[in-house]
């Protein structure tokens, strides 16, 4: 075993001790310890592939801690899930049982849906079945932040280390298409768009740290901030630069005060004329600008033409599965079966860079549709301005995270899981929904729990400012 390996499991070990024996009222702090320990959990996948992953093993430990009666006898059950919501959850879960079950490989589709499509509504029933105080929430957002300090720094030094090999050739879009052809810096976990996703959910925390009041929490949102903005970049998918372009007004609102509502407008504007230009380059309607400074050259990940052809064949496909799909982890099986398709004619790929529309014909168009529910369902009420003005400032950041994952889920090759192979190859982890599950149970406390009995909106010892 070599230094490096031998470092991670003493790491991934005392991550554990310390989720298993940190006091159950320290809340906060073993779920931010949860949030800092994924990337170790994602390194040791790196040493050796085992199943239940580590991060699994991890939500199943927070399941027993916290699965107590007297932790959540204040939250109705009406609470944890409304009706519609539980039958959205029920369709999803059922559509993806049966679709994988009666595929032709059902072992990896029951895998991909016990790691993605379970583990993280665990880890939001655990969060619900606690009461969460004004510190554990605080210490929840400095992990968040912390974990998109760390996946930063990772992306950063990657791009350091490359270019002392040499792959950098310059800083133009062409050498950055070289780059990601031969490494792409952004591999903490594995995939650049999973990586990018999780920093860019972890960015409206680190400016809305800044708010805070003592100089050190403002020091580390304003250096996580620069430090995240400058990783997005350097993941080099096109997607990743999309939600930063949206987010980003969000963000400022959140940093300043709430005095720069007109840069929301802007940045709605801005996102608008890139998205435009992000689907004319596809179409070839931008082919000198685009072409003649490698942007669609070899790469940068796959042309945006490849994604509109697969949105097409896959919602397509949602004629022929109207209830049941091929089974999850089997999208790449729908070019054979319309071989007329534009898509069916290139590279064959394992989703259709669009996480609801993969899910059309792997799990049917009916569960797609419900799992689409549930996030638009936090979204809006993330959004929805009926809380006390002190407390908006989190769930501005909430909604912010949220808006970063849907834009990731709908442009890019996000899935349930980190990646998807043959049952040997295929990373079972999924960070990136386990986190967002986590945002929704902190949406969910805020709207439902006594807010102003408990000071939220406080740090350790401080007060966000109202707005």
């Amino acid at each position: 075993m070599s230094l490096q390996q031998y470092l991670t499991l003493v790491a991934v070990s005392v991550s554990f001790a310390a989720l298993l024996f940190a006091p159950s009222e320290r809340k906060g702090i073993t779920f931010a310890v949860f949030l800092c320990s994924l990337p170790l959990y994602m390194r040791f996948l790196q040493v050796t592939r085992i199943y239940p992953t580590l991060e699994m093993i991890a939500v199943l430990i927070l399941m027993v801690k916290y699965h107590k009666p007297s932790y959540y006898p204040h939250i109705s059950r009406s609470c944890l899930l409304p009706v519609a919501t539980y039958l959205a959850v029920t369709i999803f879960w059922t559509s993806a049982f049966l679709s994988s079950m009666f595929s032709t490989a059902p072992e990896i589709g029951v895998k991909v849906l016990l790691s993605g499509g379970l583990i993280p509504f665990i880890i939001y029933g655990c969060i619900m079945r606690t009461k969460l105080s004004k510190l554990d929430i605080s210490w929840m957002c400095i992990g968040m932040v912390v974990l998109g300090v760390t996946a930063a720094l990772a992306v950063i030094l990657s791009y350091v280390y490359y270019d002392k090999l040499g792959y950098v050739d310059d800083f133009s879009a062409s050498g950055l298409a070289k780059l990601y052809e031969k490494s792409n810096p952004a591999v903490l976990f594995e995939v650049p768009s999973v990586t990018g996703a999780l920093i860019a959910m972890a960015l409206p925390f680190s400016a809305l740290l800044f708010t805070w009041q003592t100089i050190w929490e403002k020091m580390l949102g304003f250096t996580g901030f620069i430090l995240m903005s400058v990783a997005m970049f350097l993941t080099l998918k096109r997607g990743t630069w999309l939600a930063f372009v949206v987010i980003l007004p969000f963000c400022l609102q959140i940093g300043c005060s709430g005095k720069t509502k007109r840069l929301v407008g802007i940045g709605i504007v801005v996102a608008i004329v890139f998205s435009v230009m992000f689907v004319a380059s596809g179409l070839g309607l931008l082919p000198d600008v685009l072409h003649s400074r490698g942007m669609m050259k070899d790469g940068l990940s796959n042309g945006t033409g490849t994604r509109l052809e697969n949105f097409i064949i896959a919602a397509t496909s949602a004629v022929r599965f109207p209830v049941l799909g091929l089974g999850l982890g089997q999208y790449s099986q729908v070019y054979a079966l319309f071989p007329e398709a534009d898509a069916s004619s290139g590279h064959e790929l394992w989703f259709a860079h669009n996480l609801f529309l993969t899910l059309v014909p792997e799990i049917g168009l009916l569960g797609a549709v419900s799992y689409l529910f549930i996030h638009l369902r936090f979204l809006f009420l993330a959004r929805s301005g009926f809380v006390s003005e002190v407390h908006r400032p989190v769930l501005r950041a909430c909604f912010t995270a949220v808006l970063a994952f849907l834009v990731h889920a709908t442009v890019t090759g996000l899935y349930l899981i980190s990646a998807l192979g043959n049952i040997e190859t295929t990373s079972f982890y999924c960070p990136v929904l386990t986190v967002l599950f986590l945002i929704y149970a902190l949406i969910e406390q805020i709207r439902h729990n006594d807010v102003r009995e408990r000071g939220f909106g406080q740090s350790i010892g401080i007060t966000i400012p109202e707005r």
